[in-house]
């Protein structure tokens, strides 16, 4: 049995009414997804399926930990999240393409697979631009040997000089 089919819900089988599911996963979870920008994490999954004759609906609360690469110092961090997601799921004579806000099934399926949603959620609650937290005292938690490079090779320092042959064109534009 595959990894991917331990998200399967064969909701067929289950009564109307709230039925939760809980999943722990850890790197093995992101490596089932292709050019997946997290690696490393570990998530808890608490799922609440409500189930309704023609329709329902699925609440997610995913909490961990992802390991991300900074994108100033591109050294490896943390990051910690807790989301809470809704999806609606209708069921119709003949599946569809989804809609905005629901899935849409046909009568004639039996289970849905949640790893998809879960993997959405979770990427949706990251950060776009990836930099490490600040420390205690408000100083950047990049890795200093990496940030003092970046500034030197930036001009960012008082001991950086000009390129000579740039002079010229700031005559022209003092700005």
């Amino acid at each position: 049995m595959s990894l991917l089919n331990t998200f399967d819900i064969n909701f067929v089988g289950l009564k109307n009414g709230q039925h939760e599911f809980t999943y722990q996963l850890d790197s093995s979870f992101f490596e089932l997804f292709d050019y997946s920008p997290v690696k490393k994490g570990i998530l808890d999954v608490k799922l609440l399926f409500d189930k309704k004759d023609t329709f329902f609906t699925l609440e997610f609360e995913i909490s961990g930990t992802v390991e991300l690469i900074c994108d100033r110092c591109l050294d490896p961090f943390d990051f910690s999240f807790k989301i809470v997601e809704q999806q609606l799921v209708k069921i119709e004579e003949k599946a569809s393409e989804e809609e905005e806000e629901w899935i849409v099934l046909s009568k004639n399926d039996y289970q849905l697979n949640v790893a998809a949603l879960i993997y959405e959620f979770s990427l949706l609650s990251l950060p776009l631009i990836n930099l490490h937290p600040d420390k205690d005292d408000n100083t950047s938690g990049c890795n200093p040997e990496t940030i003092s490079i970046l500034n030197k090779l930036s001009g960012n320092t008082s001991t950086a000089q000009t390129d000579p042959r740039w002079d010229a064109l700031k005559k022209i534009n003092p700005n």
